[in-house]
């Protein structure tokens, strides 16, 4: 299975393509996988960034007791079920790319998007869970102000864009030396190198965010709970 990008038959980029190297508008086909499968790796950087800095300031003998679950075994977990959607959608990359049949191309996409959701409705989970153990916690809770007064929320949102905004500009800076030298670059590597630069910028961010301004115990009813 290889990715084709197609430089002879057509080997200049519109400016649709190198600003959002997802649009593929040479391959209408692949349209839909590359935007799911983009979606999908920076939300397995969040997954990351959240289940490595998010808690990290929230002792484990702090948490309640009397839980039969562990929310930092939940949480990789759900990042390892991710890569199953994100396969489904790779391959389903690949055949639109490489022209493959439409009956394939199809069912993968399909069973990416069922993947999608049933791993997404174990990320709803988690953060209940998560939120739950904070509410719960034995310890005291604080949060750090966000700059801005923002909320995590719309702090992680922002991640995201500022991520998609650097992955766009490497994009553009990649292409326009790319033609000075003459070397023109095929579409499928610009796009695998906008998502690499979106998702370790995004990763970046957000373990950013959630290491600074995330959950932390400053103080404890029981110095004997609360270690620190």
């Amino acid at each position: 299975m290889r990715l084709s990008d197609n430089r002879r038959s057509d080997p200049d980029n519109g400016s649709g393509d190198v600003l959002w190297p997802a649009s593929f508008s040479h391959r209408p086909a692949a349209r839909t996988a590359a935007h799911a499968l983009a979606g999908l790796v920076v939300e397995f950087a969040l997954l990351l960034a959240y289940a490595g800095y998010f808690l990290d300031g929230f002792a484990p003998l702090g948490r309640p007791t009397g839980h039969t679950y562990d929310v930092d075994f939940l949480a990789g977990f759900v990042a390892v079920s991710l890569t199953v959607p994100m396969l489904f959608m790779f391959c389903a990359l690949v055949a639109g790319l490489n022209g493959g049949g439409e009956a394939t191309r199809r069912l993968l996409t399909g069973l990416g998007w069922a993947g999608t959701v049933v791993v997404n409705l174990f990320v709803l989970l988690l953060f209940q869970l998560a939120g739950e153990e904070l509410s719960d916690s034995r310890c005291v809770v604080t949060w750090p102000a966000i700059p801005g007064g923002l909320d995590m929320v719309t702090a992680a949102a922002l991640c995201v864009m500022a991520a998609l905004g650097i992955g766009t500009f490497t994009s553009w800076a990649v292409w326009n030396v790319r033609c000075r030298r003459g070397r023109p670059i095929g579409r499928t590597a610009l796009y695998v190198g906008w998502l690499t630069v979106v998702t370790i910028a995004a990763f970046l961010l957000l373990a950013y965010l959630f290491g600074h301004f995330g959950p932390y115990q400053y103080a404890a009813p029981s110095p004997r709970l609360c270690p620190g």
